[in-house]
């Protein structure tokens, strides 16, 4: 895992990306959960990269993401040319919601993921 935000540089070099998250965030708040963080002024609080190899998982299966109001994770491979197998795992997911590069979810930070 490598932090990208600490010192706002992935902020600072990809600010329409930033905005279209937040966006993004902010409809699927309105369209799917109810429109629970109306007056709050959303901002990036950690921007992460992760690597996962063969065998990999997330070391805490109850994880969830504190301090958060929203996250989004973001397709960076191309499943099923890039890695095959591998699941994205969340409370209340059916399945993988990943086909393509660019590919993201957005949930509400406190669903264990």
């Amino acid at each position: 895992r490598r932090y990208l935000s600490t010192d706002l540089s992935f902020q600072a070099r990809f600010p329409e990306l930033i905005d279209r998250m937040l966006r993004a965030a902010r409809d699927a708040d309105r369209d799917l959960f109810g429109d629970v963080a109306p007056g709050v002024a959303l901002r990036p609080r950690v921007v992460e990269y992760h690597s996962v190899a063969r065998g990999g998982a997330l070391r805490h299966r109850d994880h969830y993401d504190s301090g958060s109001v929203f996250t989004v994770d973001v397709m960076l491979a191309r499943p099923g040319v890039d890695f095959s197998g591998g699941d994205f795992v969340a409370a209340g997911a059916e399945s993988c919601p990943f086909e393509a590069v660019g590919d993201a979810i957005i949930f509400v930070s406190h669903k264990y993921h």
